[in-house]
This record gives C-alpha cells, sequence and structure tokens, in this order.
C-alpha cells in the first residue's frame, strides 16, 4: 500500500493533465455550442501524444522525470503557440507589425532550447515536479467545478411561460396535419435582396405563391440574432415574457438556449401525440437531440469542426496559415454535408407515419459560403460576417440564395404531394443578410406559410412570435391573442442592448 502511494506521488500527472487541459478548456469555452462526443477523439491523440514526446524526451536526457517536465514544457508550448500569436498579431512598433509567424516562431524555438538546457542542468528537478503536478491539478479541477457549476445552472427551473399552462390539450384527431418549420439562416426579404445586392428573387416568390404559400411581403424578424429569434418563435412569446432576458452588459445566453430547446411548441405538440423530427446543425443549442428522429450525417474519418478549431490554436497554425499543411477546412465541408442532408432528408418524411413536428434550422444563406449556385462545393475558411468585403459577402450570399431556393422548390413540392393530409409548412428567415451594416435590412426576412385551407388568417406584416399562435387557434383550437408585432435590433457582443425597429408597413 505505502509503495503505491509513493508511485502516485512521484508520477508526472503533469505531463497527462497539460496534454487535455487546454482541449477541455477549449471545448468549455464552446460548450453550448458543441456536443461532448466531438472532444473524445483530440483528448487520445493527446494523451497518446504527450507518451510519445516523453519517450523522445527520456532518450535525450536518460532520465523519467526531466523527460517528463521538459515534455510537459514543449506541451505547453505546443498548444499556446496559436492563441498568443492571436493575442499578438496586431502588435505595432512605428506602423510596423513586428509578430508574424516568423518572428514568433522563432522565439519559441529559442525558449524550448532553452527550456531544455536547463531543465537538463537544473538541480531543483523534484520542486519543479511537484510545482507543475500541483498547477496541473488545480486548472483541471477548475476546469470539473465549471462544468459542474454549467451542468446545474442546465437543471435550474426553466423560465415562466405564460402561454402553455393556458393552453388545451386536444389530441386524438384522425387527421392531424405534419407541421414543417424550416428555418433558412439569414434569408432576407424580397425587397431587401433587390435593393441591397441587385438580386431579383421575385421568380422564387411566385413559384411558392402559385403552390398555394402565402408570402408576408413586410415581414420583420423579432430579433436580430438567431438564438434570440428561435427562442421567441418557438414558445410565441417575447423574451421578456419568459423571463430570459439578462442584464444590458450581459452575453450569458444560457436561459435563452434553454427556453430554445425545452420550447413551448414542442412541449404542447408532443402533448397532442405528435412526434419530433430534427436535424442536425453544427450548433449545439439548435440541435434537438432527444427528438423522437434525430436525424444527421454519418460521421467520417476526417476533422470534424471542433478540431479544426483545436489545431488553429496550437504550432499547426504556422503550417495552417502558411499552406504547408493543407486540410480540407471542417467547417465548410461539415456545413455543406449537413445542409445536403437536410435537403435530401425532408423530401422522405412525408412516408414517416404519424403526425409529426419538423424542425429543420439549415445554415444558408449565411455563411460560411460553401455552395456555388448551381450547389457546387466552395471551399472557404469560416470567418465572421464583417470580415468579408461587401462584394465578397454579396456574392457568395447569393449564390447560396440561388442555391437554396431550387432545394426549396424541390422539397415543398415533395412535402405537399406525398403527404396523405395536407402539411403545415413555414419556411421563414431567422433574421436578414447580415453584412449590410443597416438594422432596418437586419430585420426583414424572408416568411412563407402554406395553411391549406386557411390563408385567410395571415397578413403581411406578420412576425415570427405570431406564426405559431395564429396556427395553434386555427388548426388546434386554441385562443391564444395575436400580439403586436415588434422588432428588437441588438449586436451579438450586447445581445440584451434592445433598439425597436418599427416596421413603416403597420397599420398602413
Amino acid at each position: 500500500m505505502k509503495n503505491n502511494i509513493q508511485l502516485i506521488r512521484k508520477a508526472p500527472w503533469h505531463l497527462f493533465l497539460f496534454s487535455i487541459y487546454p482541449i477541455l478548456e477549449l471545448w468549455l469555452l464552446n460548450i453550448e455550442q458543441i456536443s461532448a462526443d466531438v472532444i473524445f477523439r483530440p483528448l487520445i491523440l493527446a494523451l497518446v501524444g504527450a507518451l510519445l514526446i516523453w519517450g523522445a524526451a527520456f532518450l535525450l536526457l536518460k532520465d523519467g522525470m526531466r523527460a517528463a517536465i521538459i515534455s510537459t514544457i514543449w506541451i505547453v508550448a505546443f498548444f499556446s503557440y496559436g492563441h498568443i500569436y492571436l493575442m499578438t498579431k496586431g502588435f505595432q512598433i512605428f506602423n510596423i507589425s513586428i509578430v508574424r509567424h516568423r518572428t514568433l516562431l522563432i522565439v519559441w524555438v529559442i525558449l524550448s532550447l532553452a527550456s531544455f538546457l536547463w531543465i537538463k542542468k537544473t538541480r531543483r528537478i523534484g520542486s519543479i515536479k511537484s510545482i507543475l503536478n500541483l498547477i496541473s491539478l488545480l486548472l483541471v479541477g477548475l476546469f470539473f467545478f465549471e462544468l459542474l457549476y454549467f451542468q446545474v445552472a442546465q437543471l435550474e427551473i426553466s423560465p415562466h411561460r405564460s402561454n402553455p399552462s393556458n393552453m388545451t390539450v386536444t389530441g386524438g384527431r384522425s387527421s392531424m396535419p405534419d407541421i414543417y418549420y424550416i428555418i433558412l439562416d439569414g434569408y432576407g426579404r424580397s425587397d431587401v435582396l433587390a435593393q441591397k445586392m441587385d438580386y431579383d428573387n421575385s421568380a422564387f416568390i411566385s413559384e411558392l405563391e402559385s403552390m398555394g404559400f402565402y408570402i408576408a411581403r413586410y415581414s420583420q424578424s423579432n430579433y436580430a440574432h438567431t438564438t434570440l429569434s428561435l427562442a421567441s418563435s418557438l414558445n410565441f412569446e417575447y423574451l421578456e415574457a419568459l423571463g430570459v432576458i439578462q442584464e444590458p452588459n450581459s452575453t450569458n445566453r444560457t436561459e435563452v438556449y434553454k427556453v430554445l430547446k425545452q420550447n413551448a411548441l414542442r412541449d404542447f405538440l408532443e402533448k397532442q401525440g405528435y412526434k419530433t423530427v430534427a436535424f442536425a446543425t453544427g450548433f449545439n443549442w439548435s440541435q434537438f437531440t432527444n427528438s423522437d428522429y434525430y436525424l444527421h450525417p454519418q460521421p467520417g474519418a476526417r476533422l470534424n469542426e471542433f478540431e479544426y478549431l483545436l489545431l488553429q490554436t496550437t504550432l499547426f497554425r504556422v503550417l495552417l496559415d502558411s499552406r504547408a499543411l493543407t486540410l480540407t477546412d471542417a467547417t465548410s465541408e461539415q456545413f455543406r454535408e449537413r445542409t445536403s442532408f437536410a435537403f435530401e432528408k425532408l423530401k422522405t418524411l412525408p412516408s414517416l407515419k404519424g403526425p409529426k413536428f419538423v424542425f429543420a434550422h439549415i445554415i444558408i444563406p449565411h455563411p460560411p459560403f460553401v455552395f456555388g449556385p448551381n450547389g457546387e462545393a466552395i471551399n472557404t475558411n469560416y470567418k465572421p460576417e464583417d470580415e468579408f468585403s461587401l462584394e465578397e459577402y454579396n456574392l457568395g450570399y447569393k449564390n447560396q440564395v440561388t442555391y437554396a431556393n431550387t432545394q426549396i422548390l424541390d422539397v415543398v413540392r415533395v412535402l405537399i404531394d406525398e403527404s396523405e393530409t395536407p402539411p403545415i409548412i413555414i419556411i421563414q428567415g431567422d433574421h436578414g443578410p447580415g453584412h449590410q451594416n443597416s438594422r432596418e435590412v437586419r430585420m426583414k426576412i424572408l416568411n412563407a406559410y402554406y395553411l391549406p385551407g386557411h390563408p385567410e388568417v395571415l397578413y403581411d406584416t406578420i412576425s415570427p412570435i405570431n406564426s405559431f399562435r395564429i396556427i395553434l387557434n386555427t388548426y388546434f383550437d386554441q385562443s391564444l391573442p395575436i400580439l403586436e408585432d415588434k422588432s428588437y435590433f441588438s449586436r451579438y457582443k450586447s445581445p440584451y442592448v434592445f433598439e425597436e425597429i418599427e416596421n413603416p408597413y403597420i397599420n398602413r
């Protein structure tokens, strides 16, 4: 027993804990968007890599403890390079950028060699090992504390929802219609596309109308960002009434994510006997993984998005930026794969027996711009909307609108033609284009409804918050009041600092 305790105390835990900590922390920073399963492969590779580096260092030093310490130092240098580069690359002296890969890499090599020589000669090796063990244990312990805190917050009582408690279950009907809620991320209104992008979308709109769709020609989104917009529309209530709005300086979206995934619409429909069908999106907050049918492409052997992000934070950043290492951008490939999969799979759903609520959040025409106008693959690194030039953004956006239009028309033809009971279909933008630097443009959205037998209940300025109020009243004998259609603009970094954007067509 005593020997085992001594062995545990002497073990170089720092080597393995420092190997996994950067992966765990990067995942924790993105936990609301990335599922846990994506970190398993990087963790295994990191531990195997740590053993190999330790073995190589042992061949040089002939000392296991010293080899473990220098290996830990090298591992920290490897995982920290990309972070340091991003933090310092804009640093200038006399308007001259002094932080480039070639300069930072030289510094890294010098520091690594100096560390090797110091560890080789120092006599305080036992103290260094103890300090590294303590630091690594504290860091990993802090990670688990933060993870536990997040999980406890997720288990707290959901925010108040006023309307669902007043709704009544009316299930048991013989022919309940399937309900398809198709969100085309960032799809703007036709007048916006014409005026701001010189794009004529009239043929698409006319084709939808010929199939029986009602187009709300002056519709605006209720919120400017996907999470806020979907949380509101799926609960058919403004965020203030849902109790999820934080302090103005807060960026915490945990409560918003919660009501988005645990939404009132799904709860009501499932009580009516509906099955929920949902698709993988790449964003954890809009993936209803606990649906009756959660549909996603089969994972491949290539890098996933998290692994690609992880590589960019490491020393591999040098090879990626210099194109010495060429990898298929996981973001582009997997966005393309999920999008194509969703369009194809939607066309198979009429054959799925029983009433169903289908939630399809499709990340198009929003960046990344991975499709040409005919659906051809375009490989591009993902970057925020404001990093595109206006010309780049408009071209990529219009190409993806063209591709999305052809796919959506194919989908709705099948849904209408092959459904035993005429389905309810909503095709809606969660917000408009994001690069126009205009609050009004951001709020103007595509909003199309296929409500068999009841087009008269719709109106041109309807906003997403009233979509399901009208549907539940019309098809499920509810009596939900129609709310005033309001639009609240906010910026991503200050999501709760709202500015109301008036719709000039209301009451006209």
